[in-house]
């Protein structure tokens, strides 16, 4: 029989029932490979044949455990399902040359044994790794429904319509409580709950994971589309503020649990339609949104650009109108702002918004930027990402800003779509 074991033996639970198994082949010429729970240590019958499944439990057993392949090749890996979820398992290779069964003679002392754990399953969709369809319609073109549950029972379950251009965000806490968990979405372009009307929306919703439902937080008649901003007074929350409607937005939600929305392409405190500079808070735990800052009217006070010194906050200090740009927490209760356009080009500034004022942190406050490179890998003061819209910012546990890709412009101006990865 093999004189060398099979070796290099590692498994990964890549969801909480189904796990990776990859090895390196001894000098048989065959190998049958094996998973059982830990602790292991199961062999199989000599001149004796094995029919494998990679469903776990329906191949042949083997002692505790069940045959799950068996071959001559060298694959790259086999994936094993129809595990259970947070149980321990070995898995064990079996060097052995004959084909029939009669004949073979497997190398039992020697082979080796790998264990690894799946882990839970998720509570909510019951399944780790796997996609699960939770709410909305399985159609195209679906209107919303925001039903107060009078006049029929059950009432219709409310659900937001289909959309394009909004945001998402997942709050810290739940409404009214310190519990983390709901969603939020707001506006974008799309259905309204109003006959199915279908334009630019300013409704907002909140989903609700331990319950799978949503609800509409609209009011002052944001649950059709086209709908101006109420602005109310700066900086003051009140249940009758509102944004307008938008799409192409940004959002974040700082360390505070505040969420925040700045700009995109929507309609002002008079029904204009253009590109807006405005930010807005809004609470989850009072449900009130607050305008924070820049212009309630389309060219009206704050809403062109006022770059001021470069890392320098002043009051005074503003990034003009913004669409298809980033908003990112900037890991201490403020944002961070890049790129995006005003329809007079792109943008590749980046602004970080602290105690009510901004600042100008990099980039170029003229449009259509190259981007300057440098050395890869290598940090400089001379870099700067070229200017682009549609581009994605994250911010890490240690505070840094990171950029990938977008529409916009290379290293020689040209404009096109990029795949380079920065941080700041």
């Amino acid at each position: 029989g093999p004189t060398l074991p099979a070796n290099a033996l590692f498994a990964t639970a890549t969801t909480c029932s189904t796990a990776t198994l990859r090895w390196q082949n001894g000098n048989g010429t065959r190998r049958l490979v094996t998973v059982e729970p830990a602790p292991g240590g199961s062999a199989p019958t000599q001149f004796t044949g094995y029919t494998p499944s990679n469903a776990y439990a329906a191949g042949s057993p083997v002692g505790a455990g069940y045959a799950v392949w068996q071959g001559s090749s060298q694959p790259l890996s086999i994936n094993v399902s129809n595990l259970a979820p947070n149980t321990s398992y070995c898995f064990r290779a079996f060097e052995f040359n004959s084909n029939q069964p009669i004949q073979r003679i497997y190398n039992t002392i020697l082979a080796p044994t790998f264990c690894f754990v799946t882990p839970p399953c998720s509570t909510t969709a019951q399944a780790c790794g796997v996609w699960t369809w939770l709410n909305g319609s399985d159609s195209i073109n679906q209107p919303g429904v925001c039903t107060t549950a009078v006049g029929t029972f059950p009432p219709p379950q409310s659900h937001p319509g289909a959309r394009k251009g909004h945001t998402y965000q997942k709050s810290s806490q739940s409404a009214g409580s310190t519990i983390g968990g709901d969603h939020y979405m707001f506006a974008g372009y799309g259905y309204d709950v109003v006959g199915g009307g279908f334009g630019i929306l300013s409704d907002h919703w909140r989903y609700t994971v331990s319950t799978n439902t949503w609800t509409c937080l609209t009011n002052n008649g944001t649950a059709s589309s086209q709908n101006p901003g109420v602005y109310g007074t700066l900086l003051l929350p009140s249940p009758l503020n509102h944004p307008g409607g938008r799409m192409e937005h940004g959002a974040a939600q700082a360390a505070g649990g505040r969420m925040y929305i700045l700009g995109g392409y929507g309609y002002d405190d008079s029904g204009n339609l253009d590109i807006l500079n405005d930010l807005w808070g809004y609470d989850p735990n009072t449900g009130n949104w607050a305008w924070l800052d820049g212009a309630s009217t389309v060219g009206g006070l704050d809403y062109t650009a006022n770059y001021g010194t470069q890392n320098v906050f002043a009051a005074t200090n503003q990034h003009g109108p913004r669409s298809l740009h980033s908003l990112s927490p900037n890991g201490s209760n403020g944002l961070y702002l890049f790129g995006g356009t005003d329809q007079g080009g792109l943008h590749n500034d980046l602004w970080e918004f602290s105690g009510a004022q901004w600042v100008w942190r990099t980039g170029s406050s003229a449009i259509s930027q190259p981007g300057i490179y440098g050395t890869q890998g290598v940090p400089a003061a001379t870099n700067t990402p070229g200017s682009r819209i549609s581009h994605a910012t994250v911010v890490d546990g240690s505070g840094n800003l990171w950029l990938y890709g977008g529409l916009g412009f290379d290293i020689n101006g040209s404009y096109g779509v990029l795949n380079d990865l920065w941080r700041w």
